[in-house]
């Protein structure tokens, strides 16, 4: 981590010389690394990096991944697919004019449609502390809050003064360098921040889409999360010879879903 540190610090200080919000002709990139526990019966830890990529209006925020792979179909571009193979595949929008969150995924991965969901911003209750510390050259503060049925723990800093960070995480005085919840399942670390070329984001990609209620797309993505194998031969999509392999990918994904029960947030 502390091989980021002086190009952090450099960059920093290009960043700082411009008057962020004020100024509309550039943007940036904040790498963080995600470190999770998809499995809460099993302390086996995975992790994958994620970018937050924001300007005076917007910001998107998805893993590393999935933006290669956003990038090459908007261009039309060959890729490995095994090499960029993600389970986080969806993308946080947030509007800083609107103070709204817009959450896009694909819930039937073979051959689904975008789904999106909306949030307003100010979900977060900030409670800001006195206690201060430096992470990676950066002096940053503590802030608590409650969300997703999670207590998080945030460290942000005022020198880089973007009201963003990880997941759907905003609302503090400075961008967020790390995050995590009380039980260590879920933690965010700053890596890197660059300014980009362009403060313009494309999101043409995120269209179109159907929009529900937050609550219909957890219980959507839980429906099809049992039932795929179902839902994918009745469309066509997967094809059983053998009755004894449709039972068996049946018995797998009953299995993945046990272990994939640690979100980010605990819906109920």
């Amino acid at each position: 981590m502390y091989i980021f540190k002086t190009i952090i610090i450099f960059t920093l200080l290009n960043i700082t010389s411009l008057t962020y919000g004020q100024n509309d002709s550039f943007g940036i990139k904040v790498i963080y690394k995600m470190t999770y526990q998809p499995d809460s019966t099993d302390t086996k830890r995975l992790s994958e990096y994620m970018e937050l990529v924001s300007n005076s209006k917007e910001s998107i925020f998805r893993s590393t991944k999935q933006a290669f792979v956003d990038s090459a179909k908007a261009k039309q571009a060959d890729y490995d697919i095994r090499a960029n193979v993600t389970p986080f595949t969806y993308s946080i929008v947030k509007s800083y004019k609107e103070n709204t969150i817009a959450y896009y995924n694909v819930i039937a991965k073979l051959a689904g449609e975008i789904k999106k969901y909306t949030e307003k911003s100010s979900a977060f209750s900030w409670d800001v502390q006195d206690e201060i510390k430096d992470i990676n050259g950066y002096n940053c503060q503590k802030a608590l809050v409650n969300f997703g049925n999670r207590f998080w723990e945030a460290w942000f800093t005022v020198d880089i003064p973007i009201s963003d960070g990880p997941y759907k995480f905003n609302g503090l005085p400075g961008l967020i360098v790390a995050i995590h919840d009380s039980k260590n399942c879920w933690d965010f670390e700053l890596v890197s921040i660059q300014k980009t070329g362009s403060s313009d984001l494309d999101l043409s990609f995120l269209t179109p889409f159907t929009e529900l209620e937050k609550k219909s797309y957890y219980k959507e993505l839980s429906y099809y999360n049992v039932n795929q194998v179902q839902i994918n031969e009745a469309a066509g999509l997967l094809g059983f010879p053998d009755p004894k392999m449709r039972d068996i990918m049946i018995k797998r994904v009953q299995e993945m879903n046990k272990k994939n029960n640690n979100w980010i947030e605990l819906i109920p």
